[in-house]
């Protein structure tokens, strides 16, 4: 994923979170991972389908959308 691409991505997150009042805390104990796991998967660091799903659906968009866009 291009650099651009990637930030894109990570200002899309960080506004449905806004919208929903989400944390990456809050994202992280639904996913009974850490923070940091959420925010290396938001950042591009690290792949993780499980926790990408996740993700989308504690902030209330389809896997697609936020993802695949």
């Amino acid at each position: 994923m291009s650099l651009k691409a990637r930030n894109k991505l990570k200002t899309k997150i960080k506004i449905f979170m806004l919208e929903k009042g989400v944390s990456q805390a809050d994202l992280a104990r639904n996913l009974e991972v850490s923070r940091s796991a959420v925010n290396h998967v938001i950042n591009g660091r690290v792949e993780s389908d499980r926790i990408k799903r996740g993700i989308a659906k504690g902030l209330g968009v389809s896997y697609k959308r936020l993802w695949e866009e």
